[in-house]
């Protein structure tokens, strides 16, 4: 199970290791539990489906899906709710988005961690005003108008672009080719990027080439670092080696739950994953951890539906009135692409999400023709009632 192993539970940690820090505040534990509670149900589902490295930022996803959840009504919304385990109290969501996005964007000599929300909107469509108005001053989301309809390509290159920026040249090329056409209306996208300096770095001299094992029978060879004698807060229970290793900005740091047997398939819960925190202990201990590297685009509809969201992208169910005051909305692609790569100076990881909206039913832009060249009939119509006057038929002007 090796790599996979560490990369599995990597997760809640490095786009979202300070939430964990921060339950025992009473200003936003609802958003902090949503965002944990999804971390792991939407782990157990990606990882059905695949036997590879497996990497996200889950608070990104749900910072993307929150501006969505304010937009959406009926069942729509109740299925976003569900799935992200959004508070329906909407004080409370809103003003835990506000204070977790306001604290998990700083910069230090030794760590930097920044959260960035943007919505794209269609030149002259119309958004309701307590939408955008909750959007940013809530999610803090920056506004910019694009022309999907006549320049697709250009509005992409400009997402791509802020994408780019806010993950330091990480996530280059977010959005594909045909991801936005004329009949997009709205983008929303967060992007978080983390750079931080271990407490205890390893040495890089110390890195060797070392056996990793794929599962009982198979091994690769990686470049293995390590860092001997240091103290760290270490468990062990049953089913796993637990140890967390800080940043030098000490509200930041990764934890690592390592399976004791590599056919190990206890799925881990929020409650274990609190209990396992309170087994830490500080203690001496040789750490051997792999270098890796890890880009990964995830297609989240899919995973989503599987959850149970989706009425969002059905574009006759789909009821996103809130934002629109009209249910001519639909979710047409949901994506996420991150990085991360851990070394012996420390880690870097970014992750862009982005949620493309599309009008209901296409409204091309052609010129429409009526021409009368064959035979038609005519009705005379009082308006008023609907009382047709009078109607004939034309065969032969």
């Amino acid at each position: 199970m090796g790599i996979v192993n560490i990369i599995l539970f990597l997760l809640v940690f490095l786009n979202s290791t300070c939430i964990i820090k921060l339950q025992a505040s009473n200003e936003y534990p609802s958003v902090v539990e949503a965002n944990n509670q999804f971390s792991l149900n939407f782990l157990y589902e990606v990882e059905k489906g695949t036997t590879g490295n497996i990497f996200f930022s889950p608070f990104s996803i749900i910072n993307a899906f929150g501006m969505v959840y304010e937009g959406a009504n009926s069942k729509t919304a109740e299925e976003i709710k569900r799935v992200f385990h959004l508070s329906p109290v909407e004080e409370d969501r809103l003003k835990g988005f506000l204070i977790l996005n306001d604290l998990l964007t700083f910069e230090k000599s030794n760590c930097k961690l920044n959260i960035s929300n943007a919505y794209w909107v269609q030149e002259n469509y119309r958004l309701l005003k307590n939408y955008t108005e909750k959007i940013e001053k809530y999610y803090k989301g920056e506004a910019y108008n694009v022309n999907f309809i006549k320049e697709p390509e250009k509005a992409a290159a400009r997402i791509n672009q802020w994408a780019d920026k806010k993950t330091q040249g990480k996530i280059k090329k977010f959005l594909e080719e045909g991801d936005v056409n004329r009949d997009t209306r709205i983008v929303l996208t967060n992007a978080v990027y983390f750079k931080g300096i271990w407490q205890f770095q390893f040495d890089k001299k110390a890195t060797r080439l070392d056996d990793f094992w794929l599962d009982d029978r198979r091994s690769t060879k990686v470049q293995m670092m390590q860092l001997l004698d240091k103290e760290f807060p270490y468990a062990e229970t049953q089913d796993f080696q637990i140890i967390k290793l800080p940043y030098e900005c000490q509200n930041l740091a990764i934890l690592i739950l390592l399976p004791k047997h590599t056919k190990q398939t206890k799925r881990i819960t929020e409650t274990d994953l609190n209990e396992y925190q309170k087994l830490l202990k500080k203690q001496k201990i040789d750490v051997f951890l792999p270098r890796f590297k890890v880009e990964s685009t995830i297609d989240l509809s899919g995973v989503l539906k599987n959850l149970g969201i989706n009425t969002a992208f059905n574009p006759e169910f789909a009821d996103f009135s809130r934002m629109t005051g009209n249910k001519d909305l639909f979710i047409s692609k949901a994506i996420q692409k991150s990085y991360i790569e851990v070394n012996e100076e420390g880690t870097e990881a970014a992750a862009v999400t982005g949620i493309v909206m599309k009008i209901t039913a296409a409204r091309p832009e052609i010129k429409k023709v009526f021409r009368a060249d064959h035979p038609f009939l005519f009705f005379i119509i009082e308006e008023t009632s609907g009382l047709i006057l009078f109607a004939g038929k034309i065969h032969q002007p």
